[in-house]
């Protein structure tokens, strides 16, 4: 990637374990496409939920030429 991949937790305590895991994917998406320029990753907690365990919203911002 031509800029560092940003990664951004939003109503949610930082994982550094979540934020691992981002890395290596996002590192395997460059083996099939080498020309990516940016990655932008927002993760969020909704506020209210009414299920069990932990869903998050990822988003992906990708840039490519």
């Amino acid at each position: 990637m031509k800029t560092p991949l940003q990664i951004t937790f939003r109503d949610m305590a930082h994982s550094d374990a979540l934020e691992s895991h981002i890395r290596d994917k996002a590192e395997k998406l460059e083996q099939f496409f080498a020309d990516i320029i940016s990655c932008r990753v927002v993760v969020e907690q909704p506020a209210k939920h009414n299920q069990q365990g932990k869903p998050f919203n990822v988003r992906i911002d990708l840039g490519v030429p």
